[in-house]
Protein backbone atom coordinates (compact mmCIF):
# COMPACT_ATOMS: atom_id res chain seq x y z
CA UNK A 1 0.00 0.00 0.00
CA UNK A 2 2.84 2.43 0.86
CA UNK A 3 4.46 1.79 -2.50
CA UNK A 4 1.16 2.52 -4.25
CA UNK A 5 0.82 5.85 -2.41
CA UNK A 6 4.41 6.77 -3.25
CA UNK A 7 3.86 5.92 -6.91
CA UNK A 8 0.66 8.02 -6.95
CA UNK A 9 2.54 10.95 -5.42
CA UNK A 10 5.32 10.65 -7.98
CA UNK A 11 2.78 10.58 -10.82
CA UNK A 12 0.97 13.63 -9.38
CA UNK A 13 4.21 15.56 -8.94
CA UNK A 14 5.33 14.64 -12.45
CA UNK A 15 1.97 15.77 -13.89
CA UNK A 16 2.11 19.05 -11.94
CA UNK A 17 5.67 19.68 -13.11
CA UNK A 18 4.69 18.97 -16.71
CA UNK A 19 1.73 21.34 -16.43
CA UNK A 20 4.05 24.05 -15.08
CA UNK A 21 6.48 23.51 -17.96
CA UNK A 22 3.61 23.55 -20.45
CA UNK A 23 2.40 26.84 -18.95
CA UNK A 24 5.90 28.30 -19.15
CA UNK A 25 6.17 27.16 -22.77
CA UNK A 26 2.92 28.99 -23.60
CA UNK A 27 4.28 32.19 -22.01
CA UNK A 28 7.53 31.82 -23.93
CA UNK A 29 5.75 31.16 -27.24
CA UNK A 30 3.50 34.19 -26.73
CA UNK A 31 6.55 36.33 -25.95
CA UNK A 32 8.44 35.41 -29.12
CA UNK A 33 5.40 35.65 -31.39
CA UNK A 34 6.45 38.94 -33.03
CA UNK A 35 10.00 39.22 -31.74
CA UNK A 36 13.09 39.72 -33.86
CA UNK A 37 16.82 39.79 -33.19
CA UNK A 38 17.38 42.83 -35.36
CA UNK A 39 15.95 46.31 -35.87
CA UNK A 40 15.01 45.48 -39.49
CA UNK A 41 12.86 42.54 -38.30
CA UNK A 42 14.58 40.04 -40.56
CA UNK A 43 15.77 37.49 -37.97
CA UNK A 44 12.69 36.04 -36.26
CA UNK A 45 13.35 34.50 -32.87
CA UNK A 46 12.09 30.94 -32.52
CA UNK A 47 12.04 28.74 -29.43
CA UNK A 48 14.48 25.82 -29.52
CA UNK A 49 14.47 22.94 -27.08
CA UNK A 50 17.86 23.96 -25.68
CA UNK A 51 16.77 27.59 -25.34
CA UNK A 52 13.59 26.62 -23.53
CA UNK A 53 15.51 24.29 -21.19
CA UNK A 54 17.89 27.13 -20.29
CA UNK A 55 14.92 29.40 -19.51
CA UNK A 56 13.06 26.70 -17.55
CA UNK A 57 16.18 25.84 -15.54
CA UNK A 58 17.17 29.48 -14.95
CA UNK A 59 20.57 28.87 -16.49
CA UNK A 60 23.04 31.71 -16.00
CA UNK A 61 25.23 30.45 -18.86
CA UNK A 62 22.53 30.63 -21.48
CA UNK A 63 22.87 29.69 -25.12
CA UNK A 64 22.11 32.23 -27.86
CA UNK A 65 18.47 31.17 -28.22
CA UNK A 66 17.81 31.50 -24.48
CA UNK A 67 19.33 34.99 -24.52
CA UNK A 68 17.01 35.94 -27.37
CA UNK A 69 13.99 34.41 -25.62
CA UNK A 70 14.84 36.48 -22.54
CA UNK A 71 14.94 39.58 -24.72
CA UNK A 72 11.48 38.77 -26.10
CA UNK A 73 10.04 38.14 -22.64
CA UNK A 74 11.50 41.40 -21.32
CA UNK A 75 10.30 43.34 -24.36
CA UNK A 76 6.81 41.79 -24.31
CA UNK A 77 6.40 42.76 -20.65
CA UNK A 78 7.82 46.27 -21.18
CA UNK A 79 10.89 45.64 -19.02
CA UNK A 80 12.83 47.23 -21.87
CA UNK A 81 11.97 50.74 -23.04
CA UNK A 82 11.56 51.39 -26.78
CA UNK A 83 15.29 52.23 -26.93
CA UNK A 84 16.08 48.86 -25.26
CA UNK A 85 17.24 50.39 -22.00
CA UNK A 86 15.87 48.97 -18.76
CA UNK A 87 12.43 50.43 -18.08
CA UNK A 88 12.49 51.55 -14.45
CA UNK A 89 8.74 52.28 -14.32
CA UNK A 90 7.94 48.66 -15.21
CA UNK A 91 10.82 46.87 -13.48
CA UNK A 92 10.18 48.35 -10.03
CA UNK A 93 6.58 47.08 -9.72
CA UNK A 94 7.65 43.76 -11.27
CA UNK A 95 10.32 43.26 -8.61
CA UNK A 96 8.02 44.55 -5.86
CA UNK A 97 5.56 41.83 -6.82
CA UNK A 98 8.21 39.17 -7.37
CA UNK A 99 9.93 39.78 -4.03
CA UNK A 100 6.88 40.84 -2.00
CA UNK A 101 8.12 44.43 -1.58
CA UNK A 102 11.32 43.29 0.14
CA UNK A 103 13.61 45.40 -2.08
CA UNK A 104 13.96 49.11 -1.37
CA UNK A 105 12.79 51.02 -4.46
CA UNK A 106 15.68 53.51 -4.27
CA UNK A 107 18.16 50.64 -4.15
CA UNK A 108 16.45 49.03 -7.12
CA UNK A 109 16.54 52.35 -9.02
CA UNK A 110 20.30 52.55 -8.47
CA UNK A 111 20.73 48.96 -9.69
CA UNK A 112 18.70 49.73 -12.82
CA UNK A 113 20.79 52.86 -13.48
CA UNK A 114 24.06 50.95 -12.98
CA UNK A 115 22.93 48.13 -15.23
CA UNK A 116 21.74 50.56 -17.91
CA UNK A 117 25.27 51.99 -17.88
CA UNK A 118 26.66 48.47 -18.32
CA UNK A 119 24.42 47.57 -21.28
CA UNK A 120 24.26 50.93 -23.08
CA UNK A 121 26.94 50.12 -25.68
CA UNK A 122 25.70 46.61 -26.50
CA UNK A 123 23.75 46.77 -29.75
CA UNK A 124 22.85 43.09 -30.02
CA UNK A 125 19.39 42.73 -28.48
CA UNK A 126 19.94 39.19 -27.22
CA UNK A 127 23.31 39.94 -25.64
CA UNK A 128 21.91 43.15 -24.17
CA UNK A 129 19.09 41.30 -22.39
CA UNK A 130 21.53 38.67 -21.13
CA UNK A 131 23.85 41.40 -19.82
CA UNK A 132 20.91 43.19 -18.17
CA UNK A 133 19.69 40.00 -16.47
CA UNK A 134 23.18 39.09 -15.32
CA UNK A 135 23.87 42.60 -14.03
CA UNK A 136 20.62 42.85 -12.07
CA UNK A 137 21.05 39.41 -10.51
CA UNK A 138 24.68 40.14 -9.63
CA UNK A 139 23.81 43.49 -8.01
CA UNK A 140 20.95 41.94 -6.04
CA UNK A 141 23.25 39.12 -4.94
CA UNK A 142 25.93 41.62 -3.87
CA UNK A 143 23.35 43.46 -1.79
CA UNK A 144 22.54 40.32 0.17
CA UNK A 145 19.77 38.69 -1.81
CA UNK A 146 21.05 35.17 -2.24
CA UNK A 147 19.56 32.26 -4.18
CA UNK A 148 17.80 34.32 -6.81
Amino acid sequence: MKIFVIICLIVCIDNTLQQSLDGLMEIVKASVENCYEDEANTKKIEVTEAGFEDIANGSRDANRNAKCIRYCIMKKHNLFSPDNSLNESEIIPFFAYLFNNSIDNNHLKSIIAECNDVIVKETDRCERSYMANTCILQKLNESGMKDI
